[in-house]
């Protein structure tokens, strides 16, 4: 599974840079420019780790990475 992390916190009502998998329904509205690709993850968790080192308050999204989703 391909993940990616928003650039654009703004997308989101916690402002925060949130972890998407490509066929997200949220995901998808993410234009390409704002994506970071994050390869060779495990599972969302690995994924927001990965993601972290970008944007230190990445979380995952509630909808295709719930068991990485903070709030």
């Amino acid at each position: 599974m391909t993940f990616f992390v928003n650039k654009d916190d703004t997308m989101n009502p916690h402002c925060n840079h949130e972890v998407h998998t490509l066929d997200c329904f949220w995901g998808k509205k993410v234009d390409e420019n704002h994506r970071i690709y994050l390869y060779n993850c495990f599972d969302a968790k690995d994924a927001v780790l990965k993601a972290k080192k970008y944007y230190s308050d990445a979380d995952g999204d509630i909808v295709c990475c719930p068991a990485a989703h903070h709030g």
